[in-house]
């Protein structure tokens, strides 16, 4: 008979054998894995909580990190019990991490705005998606990085960290490399020329094509 544990119970008194006491061990370290895996996932849990913790002395400087806490702690492990009010209370902790980060978003446009006037263009649009002619500036704070695009497609080679000054030289440097390079109009004529050859002799094919089949 097994005791509430399920594990079978040991044999009492000092004629244990060497198999019993290996039985012994074997009982005992599969104990120690149950015990060992319990705590790693109060552990997984916990961590997050002291990061949030450590971020709420001060939710606007730290809202980042209180974001980072948040997303961990919405994904408890499924065989940890949890107390009741556990889920509004990461709810709460979301809320006001989102809240924060708003702010961060509208200090850093704000500060990028006043930088760009100073060096002679005026950025439009809301904090996470500011435009400056033909760029856009994607803000994403809860990364802590930002990416530039021209038309649609990125202008920089990497994500730029979300520094006033970084952001100003990859956006000037951007600028140099796309608005500003030289360009050989006769080069540029023939690549031209090429491209309506290519789309000439395709547009042939197809009606080709067509004719054949009708």
């Amino acid at each position: 008979m097994s005791d509430n544990t399920g594990f079978a119970p040991s044999k009492q008194g000092t004629d244990q054998t060497p198999s019993d006491i290996l039985e012994l061990a074997t009982e005992l370290s599969e104990v120690r894995r149950q015990l060992s895996a319990e705590v790693k996932l109060r552990r997984d849990v916990i961590k997050p909580i002291e990061q949030a913790l450590r971020a709420l002395k001060d939710p606007h400087r730290n809202a980042v990190a209180l974001y980072e806490a948040t997303v961990a702690l919405e994904k408890p492990p499924d065989e940890l019990a949890l107390p009741e009010n556990y889920s509004a209370l990461v709810g709460g902790l979301r809320a006001l991490a989102d809240e924060k980060i708003s702010g961060l978003e509208f200090t850093f446009a704000r500060d990028l705005r006043a930088t760009f006037e100073e060096i002679g263009f005026k950025l439009e649009g809301p904090p996470s998606e500011l435009i400056a002619d033909l760029f856009v500036i994607k803000v994403d704070m809860r990364k802590r990085q930002m990416h530039i695009q021209f038309s649609r497609q990125p202008a920089t080679r990497k994500a730029i960290k979300l520094d006033v000054d970084q952001v100003v030289a990859a956006y000037e440097r951007a600028r140099r490399e796309i608005c500003e390079r030289e360009t050989d109009l006769e080069e540029l004529l023939k690549e031209l020329f090429e491209a309506y050859e290519r789309t000439l002799s395709a547009s042939r094919q197809t009606g080709g094509l067509a004719s054949k089949y009708c």
